[in-house]
């Protein structure tokens, strides 16, 4: 795909638009779309047909090795070790929350265990110290004729400081990436079309817009991410549109790690922003969070359902802020508004919430003493 993009990216110097239609297969490899010597030219990068062509962040590994009974092993000479954890947030959580190991045995994902004693059937253990990985496989399946894949690129696409790019129907999963950062990412871009796309089973966040102006993402996926689904932080007239994130997490969750920057979306910073017609179900954190900043936002006809801590988040926003015509459900809290002001809830639904989480309410309310003063991002104090 690299290769398509350099041939697209001279074409598109001499201020020709450029489509390039990627083939169904499996695309290994980590691609970059980057404004060199932009002239505004069109280029468009999507899949032949929607969902067949796939960018991976893993490798197929053959030749595996008998231990006993249940075990295989594997040299393994990638050793990422723990990611860092993020300026501000607790460190008291459980260090396989800090990995970015990922097994997939025929596409059946693999839990990992941080000792080799844990090891069970649907588990695998990194050894760095011996640079081994060992695999039990689900008893059902024969890891000499699977298909066994290992997340080994942090990133699968990047697209910086280019105009006029379109996305269009592919599938970009297996990133072994660390907390808070995805799998694709776009930024310090304008005029950016996102449409079908699927951000799957990277082991932190599967889609990131930042810094980026007239953004559109619509008809897409993000779901099964270790930590969130849509990343988003200072970005300008933004459409949310038709998008699903759903069960995402699971890496958070197996070292206790719920209410930091996890769970279906997370926008922050956000100007000119509106989600609509959005489905976040099942997400071991939150379904919507908008944190920090935000300003002229709408959220409307969305569904927003079991969610281990809150439907929707709203937390240290100035406004004005929209949310209607939705249905906030089944959640630990259906909105959680934290410190902010300037927010009208008008038209909505909200049903069966405080099961799981803190704070359980349909609607809770809560604040900082004396307020917070946050800096507006784009404008200053």
């Amino acid at each position: 795909v690299q290769a398509a993009i350099n041939k697209a990216n001279d074409l598109n110097r001499q201020g020709i638009g450029v489509k390039v239609i990627v083939g169904a297969g499996v695309y290994r490899e980590s691609v970059g779309i980057y404004g060199y010597n932009q002239t505004g030219a069109t280029l468009t990068v999507q899949a032949a047909s929607t969902g067949t062509a796939t960018i991976s962040g893993s490798d197929v590994l053959k030749g595996w090795n008998q231990e006993n009974a249940t075990v295989y092993s594997h040299s393994w000479n990638y050793n990422f070790g723990t990611c860092a954890v993020p300026s501000g947030w607790p460190s008291s959580f459980a260090n396989v929350a800090r990995r970015t190991e990922m097994i997939f045995i025929n596409n059946v994902p693999l839990t990992q265990v941080m000792a080799y004693a844990d090891l069970r059937p649907g588990t695998f253990y990194v050894n760095e110290g011996s640079n081994v990985i060992h695999v039990a496989p689900p008893t059902y399946m024969d890891i000499n004729s699977a298909t066994v894949e290992a997340a080994v690129r942090k990133q699968t696409l990047n697209v910086g400081n280019r105009t006029n790019v379109v996305l269009r129907g592919l599938v970009f999963k297996h990133a072994a990436n660390c907390i808070n950062t995805s799998s694709a990412n776009v930024y310090a871009s304008s005029n950016v079309l996102i449409d079908s796309v699927q951000a799957l089973w990277n082991n932190w966040g599967g889609l990131n817009v930042n810094a980026s102006t007239a953004v559109t993402v619509k008809n897409s996926i993000a779901s099964y991410n270790g930590g969130v689904g849509f990343q988003a932080g200072q970005d300008q007239k933004v459409l949310y549109s038709f998008n699903e994130t759903d069960y995402n997490n699971w890496r958070g969750a197996m070292g206790a790690l719920y209410d930091w920057g996890m769970g279906g979306a997370k926008l922050m910073l956000m100007r000119n922003t509106t989600v609509q017609d959005h489905f976040s179900y099942r997400n071991q954190a939150q379904g919507l969070w908008f944190d920090t900043d935000n300003k002229n936002i709408t959220i409307k006809s969305s569904t927003l359902s079991h969610n281990v801590m809150a439907a929707l988040q709203i937390e240290r926003n100035e406004g004005p802020m929209v949310l209607e015509n939705s249905h906030l459900c089944s959640s630990g809290i259906g909105a959680n508004i934290l410190t902010s002001e300037g927010l009208t809830i008008q038209n909505n639904t909200f049903y069966n919430n405080s099961g799981t989480g803190s704070g359980q309410a349909e609607i809770f309310i809560a604040g900082q003493p004396g307020g917070k003063w946050i800096t507006a991002w784009p404008t200053g104090p």
